[in-house]
């Protein structure tokens, strides 16, 4: 996932940590996971429209499909809304206006994980606190490694040495990467 982030769609580290914060938070980065007591499916929980369409494609159960179909929809979202999460912990997480090319290039972890999770999941309880630890754990993880994108699956392995995994091989490999047991 982070390979095809940073790879293929050009994000920034932080970008690309704060993507991932919220993918762990809806689904723990479980390409199949279906929400418990909703409709919502896969790594980004979609949901309505949005998951009737990603259905409808070949292989919408597989890792390199859903990312191809993130990557189809990251241009067109809410970028350019401003405003405030008020999250259920009584915090306020306040978020710009910006373009989705100046979202990729974000250098801070938290900005980006409030803007994408605004911009794009848009949770009825976000939970920011939790995306954002996820992201920062994201990025303290891969940031400063080399990825490649694997071409068979259309996602990243890693071609540092001291990397003692491969992602080259299957779609599991990604599920619940920061082994986070629910609450």
């Amino acid at each position: 996932i982070w390979a095809y982030l940073t790879t293929k769609l050009g994000m920034s580290e932080a970008a690309a940590a704060g993507v991932m914060g919220n993918m762990e938070q809806e689904s723990g980065c479980d390409i199949n996971l279906h929400q418990s007591g909703g409709s919502a499916y896969g790594l980004c929980q979609w949901d309505g429209g949005r998951k009737s369409e990603l259905m409808r494609r070949s292989g919408y159960n597989t890792l390199a499909v859903q990312l191809e179909y993130l990557s189809e929809e990251l241009p067109s979202q809410y970028w350019k809304k401003s405003g405030t999460i008020n999250d259920k912990d009584g915090k306020s997480y306040s978020y710009s206006s910006m373009t989705y090319e100046q979202f990729k290039a974000l250098t801070d972890v938290a900005t980006a994980t409030i803007k994408f999770e605004a911009a794009f999941e848009r949770a009825g309880k976000p939970m920011m606190a939790k995306r954002i630890s996820y992201a920062k754990r994201f990025y303290e993880m891969f940031t400063g490694k080399t990825y490649e994108i694997d071409p068979s699956i259309g996602v990243g392995s890693s071609s540092d040495d001291s990397s003692s995994s491969s992602s080259s091989s299957s779609d599991a490999l990604f599920t619940n990467p920061l082994n986070i047991v629910s609450d």
